[in-house]
């Protein structure tokens, strides 16, 4: 376990209200990828981001549109005050 650290800004790791908030928070990219025409969709329902927590799943069906849609996403993020340390940028083809 580590020592106890001082906290001076932003939400508790594992706190109550830290998925809502950023759920608030990232609403922006959310709305830009459905209305973008990146990303799968099932029937009427939009899957190509999918949010949890603070984890982003981006779902495409193919190589080309992943990379658009993190084009976008690299786009709106320097738009948006928030520190995204080591960023990971995975694809998977299906």
């Amino acid at each position: 376990m580590s020592s106890p650290f001082a906290m001076y800004a932003g939400v508790r790791q594992g706190g109550l209200l830290s998925p809502v908030l950023f759920a608030m928070y990232i609403d922006k990219l959310i709305q830009l990828l459905k209305s973008s025409g990146l990303g799968c969709r099932y029937n009427d329902a939009y899957i190509g981001c999918l949010c949890y927590a603070d984890d982003i799943i981006l779902i495409s069906h193919s190589v080309t549109v992943m990379q658009n849609m993190l084009d976008l996403c690299d786009t709106v993020m320097c738009f948006l005050p928030i520190l995204m340390p080591g960023l990971i940028q995975r694809s998977l083809l299906l």
